[in-house]
């Protein structure tokens, strides 16, 4: 079932995140980490042949003219406002776009066991 699938992923994000997974530079430690990207969620992240961004369980949550951006799932939108993590990058401070990833994570997570337990 891809929406439990979908819901076990963001659970974990949740976790990896407010754990300060991303405080934890172990990819490339000469560069800030990016949300989603250097996360164990991702999968080029974890596999050292890149498969491709379809195959994320993000994948479908992506607007189709974001789908082939290098960075595909900085694309989804968090918020009412269509922010995104590749729009916050350009012109929110860290401090915000943390709590609006966090926000995302959290409602999202809701909404998918909501839908779980409807008939």
């Amino acid at each position: 079932m891809p929406g439990s699938e979908l819901l076990t992923a963001l659970k974990s994000q949740l976790a990896f995140f407010e754990t300060a997974g991303y405080g934890h530079t172990y990819r490339c430690p000469w560069r800030p980490t990016l949300l989603i990207r250097d996360s164990p969620l991702c999968l080029n992240a974890t596999f050292t042949t890149a498969p491709p961004c379809s195959e994320c369980v993000l994948f479908p949550m992506i607007p189709a003219e974001k789908k082939t951006s290098l960075i595909a799932c900085h694309h989804i939108p968090l918020n009412a406002a269509g922010e995104t993590i590749a729009t916050m990058y350009e012109k929110a401070s860290q401090k915000k776009l943390d709590e609006t990833f966090h926000k995302w994570l959290c409602a999202t997570i809701h909404n998918l066991k909501e839908e779980r337990q409807m008939p």
